[in-house]
């Protein structure tokens, strides 16, 4: 064992916790670029995602109230020529469409 020995061993030791320590650090880096992705694709999506949910509700909604007008109409409650009235020319042809808003607004009431 020479002087140097004891140097040797120490310079070691130091390069096997540096290794050591390079894997926390690695994994802590990781786990930062994670939630720092997670958090943007959030901060990013978030308005996306409301207008997804709104759309959403909205079709549910327009289906129901399709889906009442037509048990309606099927029942006999009312019928179809009571909302809407069409105006033909001389040659048969549809030339206005009438609604009479007052029927449409007890339907409405209704559903």
């Amino acid at each position: 064992m020479g002087p140097g020995w004891y140097l040797r061993r120490w310079i070691g030791r130091m390069r096997a916790r540096q290794g050591r320590g390079r894997g926390w650090i690695g994994l802590a880096a990781a786990v930062v670029a994670v939630v720092t992705a997670s958090v943007w694709m959030t901060a990013r999506l978030q308005p996306l995602l409301s207008q997804l949910a709104v759309a959403r509700a909205s079709n549910m909604v327009n289906r129901i109230v399709s889906h009442a007008v037509d048990e309606a109409v099927q029942s006999g409650e009312i019928r179809y020529d009571q909302l809407i009235t069409f105006e033909k020319d001389t040659d048969g042809r549809i030339a206005a469409v009438h609604s009479n808003m007052a029927a449409c607004e007890r339907l409405q009431a209704e559903i």
